[in-house]
């Protein structure tokens, strides 16, 4: 199943319905940043059932034991912060600022410990240096607002819109076993609370809002348990203004970029 559509440089995101009997399921793909309208959007659709499971990593939980040679990183790993910057250098916001659940949704993610025991530890650190290789571009934000937010719009519009790009650049960050942990393992935390939901048949509508890319494994666990697609529609995350240019973009960034490097040299001699 396709998770996202990148058109005329704006990306969607699907909202896909199921069915088995009188049961439906609804499955709303949310990425973790967009735009204050995609999200009006997506909160239209989840206000439209009363239960649902929804993603999002939660806080440490206490009585977890992690290997010592772990701990340093559920201080280093700030996901949040990291949304936060990127939100900020690009003019949009972030799904965890926007949408809101009733009462009767749940989470069933992991908690951040999980995540640091069950990542291996090189991907670890690759994650523990994302927030700082983002504030690494605070001055070009600064200076370049409007070149900066194209730029990184543009390279995520294109990681999103060629598979290979996506597939060579989830395995140069993730890596297959992170692969595992991050869709695999929560998607499996998933369908352990949900399963009892469908045994019991006691709702007419429950929603499930997760990334987009969770959506073919959530669609394969519904088929199994006997539920059939009945259709979709896409809403539009964000998109790319004409102005400034790519080119113009990419030239800026390079050249801030290549003048603060000469400045830390400089400062080290």
């Amino acid at each position: 199943m396709k998770v996202l559509r990148v058109t005329d440089n704006k990306l969607y995101t699907p909202v896909v319905g199921y069915r088995r009997n009188g049961l439906e399921v609804t499955a709303i793909g949310a990425i973790h940043i967009g735009s204050r309208d995609y999200y009006q959007r997506l909160q239209r659709e989840v206000d439209k059932h009363d239960e649902g499971f929804f993603e999002g990593l939660k806080p440490p939980r206490a009585g977890v034991v992690i290997p010592p040679e772990r701990e340093i990183y559920l201080q280093r790993i700030n996901l949040s912060e990291l949304y936060r910057t990127f939100s900020r250098y690009t003019g949009m916001v972030r799904q965890r600022d926007m949408l809101t659940y009733g009462v009767l949704w749940q989470n069933p993610d992991m908690t951040l410990d999980e995540l640091v025991i069950a990542f291996p530890e090189r991907m670890l650190r690759k994650f523990s240096r994302q927030t700082d290789t983002m504030e690494a571009f605070e001055e070009i934000y600064e200076n370049h607002p409007e070149e900066l937010a194209r730029f990184l719009k543009s390279l995520t519009l294109a990681i999103y819109k060629f598979p290979l790009v996506r597939n060579f650049v989830t395995r140069l960050i993730l890596g297959h076993m992170s692969r595992k942990a991050i869709l695999d393992q929560r998607n499996s935390m998933l369908f352990d609370a949900v399963q009892p939901r469908l045994d019991n048949e006691d709702f007419s509508g429950l929603g499930i809002t997760y990334g987009p890319q969770h959506l073919n494994g959530i669609e394969a666990y519904l088929k199994r348990n006997g539920f059939t697609r009945e259709g979709d529609f896409w809403f539009p995350a964000w998109e790319i203004t004409e102005t400034p240019s790519f080119l113009k973009s990419l030239l800026t960034v390079l050249n801030d970029r290549a003048e603060e490097k000469t400045k830390r040299r400089n400062l080290r001699k």
